[in-house]
């Protein structure tokens, strides 16, 4: 996308196709739409003079800011997003909710964890606003990932907070954008290659029984490493010429080696399409799904790396491929699953906190201008897959959240405690003999 600018995107009109990850989103939304799995709720508690006021301006600033919040798919040759018009969000008094902090928050929690009725003839985002008192109010608004990732809900918490301080926002990337730079993509050779790559190695997966229905209810378990150990693990890797994000990837797949007690094992890696920077603050699902292979077999720690870390490596060198495609390439089994358990990775170097803020509902309150701002658990209430493992490294350290289905992990502690023991050997100690896989640890 070299010759074309964000000046160029902003020229582009309405409606505009959906990319492939919008659509395999899309695709199962149909045939689900009560999956609450791709849900972002957020919660926001705010608090300072004439707090809900202000937000009750700034919140619809935001968000109209970008068409995809409010625009629906539809099944044209191809889909494509037809514009439409935001919801305004809805404005109730807390007490109105319960005679207590307890219950509003928990109806808060409610509204911003309900399926959307029809993605067809609704935006992919609502919000409302609840009113304690003039100078605090809880904020609420969910996503379907079908408009935005993780990264993209960062972005609008972002600049909500940056309008709330007072401050002045650049132009938005338009929602074009991700569709553009993803038709440029499909007829260039870096895809030919990417499929070549992928016909040899989706034929190596293993196969998973398909996935039951999403199972109700979440579950989240956490970990913290201090910012020295986690500045120690990332200069070992350095150190050893491993990438970090490579040796996380096996810590978890070792992990799943022994919840499993099976010798090869798939993680779907989460992979961020924004490669070019006319899209790097896109708000979007710019986001792919790709499968990394681990096999046991290795007499060391050393030899399982050696095995392992160029697979990845040769994963995220064609990592754009439609998660679809890639399923495809499997001939026979291209309705097996590609995975059952999901890697969120963020390394931060730019010590920009917002990631784990919007992870970590316990992590310390926000500042913008005269506002405080508290982060409230919501929950997207179900999941397709077992488990989603996010990592988040920045200056606070090490964060690790497992999110997980109660009816398939029954001691989700001890695969935290996996994870963390893995990674911790396999930068620690490479001639180190594998640790075994089945069973408890002798």
């Amino acid at each position: 996308m070299s010759a074309m600018t964000v000046a160029d995107l902003r020229s582009e009109v309405e409606p505009w196709p959906m990319t492939a990850s919008e659509q395999a989103l899309w695709n199962q939304y149909l045939r689900d739409p009560d999956d609450t799995s791709y849900l972002l709720p957020i919660v926001v508690d705010v608090r300072g003079q004439d707090a809900t006021a202000t937000v009750r301006r700034v919140m619809p600033q935001v968000l109209d800011r970008y068409p995809v919040l409010r625009s629906s798919p539809t099944w044209d040759a191809p889909p494509r997003w037809a514009p439409g018009t935001l919801r305004p969000g809805a404005l109730v008094d807390a007490t109105d909710l319960g005679d207590d902090e307890p219950a509003w928050i928990a109806a808060v929690q409610d509204l911003a964890s309900r399926p959307f009725e029809d993605l067809s003839s609704e935006p992919p985002c609502r919000y409302g606003i609840v009113a304690v008192t003039e100078d605090r109010c809880l904020l609420w608004f969910v996503v379907h990932h079908i408009a935005t990732d993780l990264h993209g809900a960062g972005i609008l918490l972002q600049e909500f907070r940056a309008l709330l301080a007072g401050d002045t926002l650049p132009a938005p990337v338009p929602s074009t954008a991700l569709s553009v730079v993803e038709a440029e993509y499909l007829t260039s050779a870096e895809r030919a290659d990417d499929l070549a790559f992928w016909r040899q190695e989706a034929a190596a997966l293993p196969t998973i029984p398909p996935p039951d229905a999403a199972g109700a209810g979440i579950a989240v378990r956490t970990r913290h490493l201090e910012p020295a150990e986690a500045d120690a693990l990332v200069a070992a890797a350095r150190n050893a010429r491993r990438p970090f994000g490579s040796v996380v990837q096996a810590a978890f797949c070792l992990a799943l080696h022994r919840l499993d007690s099976r010798d090869a094992v798939s993680v779907g890696v989460t992979c961020n399409l924004r490669h070019d920077p006319a899209v790097a603050f896109a708000c979007g699902y710019a986001v792919n799904t790709v499968p990394v292979r681990s096999q046991l077999g290795a007499a060391s720690v050393a030899g399982y790396l050696d095995d392992f870390v160029p697979r990845s490596r040769a994963v995220h060198r064609h990592q754009r491929l439609p998660a679809a495609e890639i399923a495809a390439a499997r001939g026979a089994d291209a309705r097996s699953p590609l995975f059952d358990d999901l890697l969120v990775f963020t390394l931060d170097r730019s010590e920009d906190t917002r990631q784990r803020w919007l992870l970590d509902p316990d992590g310390p309150d926000a500042a913008a201008g005269r506002f405080r701002l508290r982060r409230v658990a919501a929950s997207r209430g179900a999941l397709q897959c077992r488990s989603i493992l996010t990592v988040c490294r920045d200056a606070a350290g090490l964060g690790i959240w497992l999110e997980y289905r109660p009816d398939s992990i029954a001691d989700p502690e001890r695969v935290l405690d996996d994870v963390v023991t893995r990674m911790r050997l396999l930068l620690s100690d490479p001639d180190a003999p594998m640790p075994t896989t089945r069973g408890e640890e002798s």
